[in-house]
């Protein structure tokens, strides 16, 4: 297949992009109102999953990919999180996660709270390994937060965890 662009010098993915982000926001600010449960992408339960190479960016009032429920052993590698309202990505309750390779951007600009605006959020989370990740101008950095919980008495406490090698 042959395509041909005359005239304004553009990228056509970006053209396109543009067009189907616009058509989504609308449709979302329509009929969802994000806030603090909103994800991009949100799960829960899931057990010894890869994410890799996903995009999650301009969730204005959401997190970018969020990892919830008593997630186990989860790996995310090479995802950008650019733009997001809240957390670039969110461990929340996760046994066993390695977060390494990713790119996070200007996140956390929709909350003033201490934490949620974090370009990596790990939350009751442990047994983690942060590392080789470029962040950039996100409201806060990589943290691990530990909160009284019920699930606390499960075990979600943070320990175990390494952060290391991060620009």
């Amino acid at each position: 297949m042959t395509l041909r662009v005359s005239g304004k010098n553009m990228s056509v993915g970006d053209a396109l992009r543009e067009k189907a982000q616009g058509h989504f926001d609308a449709v979302v600010g329509k009929y969802f109102d994000g806030g603090y449960e909103a994800g991009g992408y949100k799960c829960a339960y899931v057990q010894n999953a890869t994410y890799r190479g996903n995009t999650s960016n301009a969730n204005v009032q959401a997190s970018g990919l969020w990892w919830d429920g008593e997630c186990v052993n989860i790996t995310a590698e090479r995802n950008e999180c650019d733009d997001n309202g809240r957390i670039g990505m969110h461990f929340e309750t996760v046994n066993g996660a390695t977060v390494r390779d990713n790119v996070l951007k200007r996140n956390g600009t929709a909350v003033p709270e201490f934490y949620f605006g974090a370009a990596v959020l790990l939350h009751n989370t442990h047994d983690a390994l942060v590392y080789d990740n470029y962040c950039e101008d996100n409201r806060d950095g990589i943290t691990a937060v530990e909160e009284d919980r019920v699930e606390k008495a499960d075990g979600y406490t943070v320990h175990d965890t390494t952060i290391r090698d991060n620009t």
